[in-house]
């Protein structure tokens, strides 16, 4: 059986209020009265209404109060105003506070039922437009959360991939274990420093990471050559940063990090490889980059070169700055305090033999230094 729609009727004229509780009984509606505002206002604090007829004015509490209630309770309830002539300007207050409608005293039992027919359309394409949006607002929250998930799984193979991608440039010399990985380190500790927060921080990390990508092209007998290379060899060695770009700019979430690996081996004064490029023309963060990979080339050991203390790679770095390192960059170096750079070293140990005090042993090297 068809529930019936519930209506509260209130005037403070038990006549009036009768009248009309009576006629929309007899329309199939549900009707309670009530005879002054604060009883009425206690009627919807109690009971759940569809409709409410109501007077504007009415002593202790008036209609305005009794419609602010209805819509304190529920937004959706259409509350219809009973007024006179002379309380015209109420109605229209009315209103504009939210009233279905108003109807004037004296009235025909007719232009009520024409004021509560609309009121109860206007009440359900209120609520079909509340259900609409609860139904929406579910969907986008189940879309998000599969789309987080979604990304979540992405980002776990992404990253799964990249290393993977690390790990074949590593392995190809076992003197270089975890180079790219504390290239990185220190990279992020200098761009976190500097100021540089969200996918600006995040290309730096990826581009670090994978700052090497492109000698995976590179010939086994010339990247792990022990000797001084030819002019020849230098010049496929020095492909690898243009190798690298375009293994990695055709993938859209690596785009930044590709600027990194493109232009990591440039120099301040415009010296480097592969464009010459000079000053701001090269990406901050590729300029980051070269003093975090200096920290690591010096201080690591090669198949040219021994490990070298953390003051022999400060000592270089100063002295190259505004030559081949950014001085700016160079400064935020400096400020930072010798244990942070052992601690993030400490991290990646180069070789299983080598314990982190060794890392940064006093030895000599033949070779520069600085790391091509």
């Amino acid at each position: 059986m068809e529930q019936k729609s519930r209506v509260l009727v209130v005037d403070d004229e038990r006549a009036i209020a009768e009248l009309v509780a009576h006629h929309l009984s007899t329309g199939g509606l549900a009707a309670r009265q009530a005879y002054d505002g604060a009883e009425a206002i206690e009627a919807l604090e109690c009971d759940r209404f569809d409709l409410v007829v109501s007077d504007i004015s009415m002593p202790r509490r008036s209609g305005l109060d009794v419609l602010e209630a209805a819509h304190h309770r529920d937004r959706t309830l259409p509350v219809i105003m009973l007024t006179s002539n002379s309380n015209l300007d109420t109605a229209v207050k009315a209103m504009r506070m939210g009233a279905a409608d108003y109807v004037l005293k004296p009235f025909t039992l007719d232009a009520l039922d024409m004021s509560v027919e609309r009121a109860f359309e206007r009440r359900r394409l209120l609520l079909t437009d509340q259900h609409y949006r609860e139904n929406l607002e579910l969907a986008v929250a189940e879309k998000t959360g599969s789309l987080r998930k979604a990304l979540s799984e992405l980002q776990v193979v992404f990253n799964a991939t990249v290393e993977a991608m690390v790990s074949a440039i590593e392995a190809r010399d076992c003197e270089t274990q975890h180079h790219c990985r504390r290239a990185r380190e220190y990279t992020l500790m200098l761009a976190h420093r500097m100021g540089i927060r969200g996918t600006e921080l995040r290309d730096i990390g990826w581009g670090s990471l994978l700052h090497d990508v492109g000698k995976i092209g590179v010939r086994d007998d010339i990247l792990l050559k022990r000797g001084a290379l030819t002019p020849t060899e230098w010049d496929e060695m020095r492909r690898h940063p243009v190798v690298g770009f375009q293994l990695l700019s055709p993938i859209a979430f690596l785009s930044g990090a590709a600027q990194i690996v493109l232009n990591h081996h440039e120099h301040w004064d415009g010296s480097g490889y592969p464009y010459g490029k000079r000053g701001d023309e090269i990406p901050l963060g590729a300029r980051v980059f070269m003093v975090a990979d200096a920290i690591e080339a010096i201080t690591s050991r090669r198949v040219y070169k021994a490990p070298l203390p953390f003051e022999a790679a400060e000592e270089e770095i100063v002295r190259c700055s505004g030559t081949h390192f950014d001085p700016a960059v160079v400064d935020v170096f400096r400020s930072i305090p010798r244990p942070h750079w052992v601690t993030a070293r400490r991290k990646f140990l180069a070789d299983s033999r080598c314990s982190p005090a060794s890392a940064f042993t006093p030895l000599r090297s033949p070779e520069p230094a600085v790391h091509v």
